[in-house]
């Protein structure tokens, strides 16, 4: 009897001095100031890259929000179009999406996210756009922002996403031709199109990380 009491007196002692200690308890991840209130695509928020991509405005899409104790998020997107002159058009659409993880740190899934050899990439839709990441395209890292960022970059299609402490932001750009001109769509003697659907985006790269380092400093304020 006296060694049961005594097991149990010391296991109480145990649990006041971890309790006192916080042993065991994993902070909060620092978020940086990043809050979310209005939707994060506009115009000027994702400046310098609205200015190379539109000539005339943007179509913006309803953004997706969650919050919650544990996590907020929000999604959203823009497209828009460039005349080419000769009746053809690069459409562009522009992704944003930014998590604020509130309990836990994020990084091994955002590692494991972009560590991980995908067979099948993701494709998302905005309104009538399908955006449709090249699978020859590998993420890389890419340093001096944030904790940890990686670039995935092709032909068509650029995205930098960016860890920060407990903020996960992702900056996602992607292009294609469209025929904007007169009648029909002319083509070549073998009947494809006199310019190919995809469109090189790979000008536009420098543009991508400006574009983010705005945007982050933008959500910090």
């Amino acid at each position: 009897m006296w060694a049961v009491c005594g097991v149990v007196a010391a296991s109480a002692v145990w649990a006041g001095t971890l309790r006192v200690t916080d042993y065991g308890h994993t902070p909060a991840p620092d978020l940086h100031g990043f809050h979310l209130a209005d939707s994060p695509c506009t115009s000027a928020n994702l400046e310098p890259l609205t200015d190379a991509v539109s000539a005339g405005g943007f179509t913006v899409s309803s953004p997706s929000i969650r919050k919650g104790p544990a996590l907020d998020h929000i999604s959203c997107g823009l497209t828009s179009s460039v005349p080419l002159g000769d009746g053809w058009a690069t459409a562009y659409a522009v992704l944003v999406s930014v998590e604020l993880h509130k309990k836990s740190d994020p990084r091994a899934e955002f590692q494991s996210t972009y560590d991980t050899v995908v067979s099948s990439p993701t494709v998302e839709t905005l309104d009538d756009f399908v955006v449709w990441p090249d699978e020859s395209a590998v993420p890389t890292v890419y340093p001096g922002l944030g904790d940890l960022a990686y670039f995935t970059g092709a032909g068509t299609y650029q995205s930098l996403s960016v860890l920060y402490g407990g903020v996960v932001l992702s900056l996602t750009l992607d292009a294609h031709h469209v025929w904007q001109g007169d009648g029909k769509q002319p083509t070549t003697a073998d009947g494809d199109p006199q310019r190919p659907y995809l469109a090189d985006t790979t000008a536009l790269r420098p543009l991508i990380v400006q574009t983010t380092r705005h945007l982050m400093s933008v959500l910090s304020q």
